[in-house]
Formats: C-alpha cells, structure tokens, sequence
C-alpha cells in the first residue's frame, strides 16, 4: 500500500490556513497560518512542506455558495492554484469547503475561544476540515471500488 500525506490549504487573501494528513492518509491536522505573505513565498513555502513532509498531493479549499455555485471567490481560488501549478510539481485539487470556516467557529466556541481573536485558528482548523473532508471522500471512494471490483 502506498502511503500518502496530504495537505489542505484554505486560501484567502490576508491569510492561508494550512493542514497536513498523519503519514497513512487518514486524518488531518492544522499545521500553520500563513499571514500576508505573497505568492511566492507561498510556493516557497509549499516546496519546504512538500519535501520535509513527503506531500504527495495539495487540496485547496473552493468556495462553493451554498447552492454549489461559483463564485468571485471560488474563481479566484482557481486563479490562485493556476498559478500555483506553475511552482509546484505534486498535484494540486480544489475541494469544496462550503460551511468548513463555519464549523471552525463552532470548534472555537466549544472549547471556550472566541473566533473574532483567533482569526487564523480558525483558517487553520477549516483547512483541517476540508481537508479531512477530501480524505473521508477519497477513503469512501476507494472502498466503493474494492466492492465493484471485487
């Protein structure tokens, strides 16, 4: 079995969110916040992720409206991992993160922290989300073709 870690990034334009996946796949964890830093320092960045952490593969949250729709959000979050492409050499998927910050804020509140203080905890844990979202999906998936293909 081949063991692959991922990582989640929630992008915003002030802030990124970033999560990595335990070695197997299986869950993940917020790692950092990445504030106002431009885009290539992000690549940076990724490529020091990639390598000291074996990252075979970069989700990236998509903002879905609530209908699933694109929006001016969505599109420059695909604007944003166009060009990220050009940098990075692992592949690179957009995940929708609808209601991810949401419930973010809900984690906060139950553990007694106030989301409006803790602004880049919160895009870190909605990175984590989205990305366990990704691989809860991927899990499901790959069970789906074990029962077709026997």
């Amino acid at each position: 079995m081949t063991v692959e870690r991922f990582l989640g990034l929630d992008w915003g334009r002030r802030r990124i969110g970033v999560a990595v996946s335990d070695p197997l796949g299986i869950t993940a964890q917020p790692e950092a916040v990445w504030e106002n830093v431009d885009e290539k320092e992000i690549a940076q960045k990724l490529i020091q992720l990639i390598e000291s952490k074996n990252i075979q593969r970069i989700v990236v949250g998509c903002p879905l409206n609530l209908r699933g729709i694109k929006g001016k959000s969505a599109d420059q979050a695909e604007k944003f991992v166009k060009r990220l492409r050009r940098h990075i050499s692992v592949p690179i998927d957009l995940w929708d993160e609808r209601l991810t910050t949401v419930q973010a804020h809900r984690s906060l509140h139950q553990m007694n922290e106030k989301p409006s203080r803790n602004k880049g905890r919160v895009d870190a844990i909605a990175a984590a989300l989205l990305l366990q979202n990704y691989l809860d999906y991927m899990k499901d998936r790959l069970k789906q073709n074990k029962k077709e293909n026997g």
